[in-house]
């Protein structure tokens, strides 16, 4: 048995594996984005996620948000053939031990400097 994979596309946020491509909530993106930065089998305390978002500009999910934009990962990472990527544990949030997900670019722009821009480029002289 091996380990799922998924690649987590940064323009715009979006799940991809093989020829499936799903679209996510830009919050989900940012949450997911941020639990890719903690260390395996760490969980990322609740109250770190708030400071972080909060200093993004972005509401930190009451408990009820946070469920439903959970269970709604969890829908669309099934679509890409990815059962409960996303574990809750007690104050905070986790990825499961089982679920590789890595970023599409290594450079470039980061998804957090695109979301208010309406996830457009810049534009280029020509």
């Amino acid at each position: 048995m091996h380990d799922a994979s998924i690649l987590l596309s940064l323009h715009p946020p979006a799940l991809n594996r093989g020829a499936v491509r799903v679209e996510i909530d830009q919050l989900s993106a940012v949450i997911l984005q941020r639990l890719l930065q903690q260390e395996p089998l760490v969980a990322l305390p609740n109250d770190s996620l708030r400071s972080y978002l909060e200093d993004l500009g972005l509401d930190f999910p009451d408990p009820l948000q946070m469920r439903g934009l959970i269970k709604q990962l969890r829908e669309d990472m099934r679509l890409v053939g990815v059962d409960n990527p996303v574990l809750q544990v007690g104050g905070g949030l986790m990825l499961n031990r089982h679920v590789n997900i890595c970023c599409e670019e290594d450079e470039g722009p980061d998804l957090l400097d695109i979301i208010y821009t309406g996830l457009t480029h810049p534009n280029k002289d020509s």
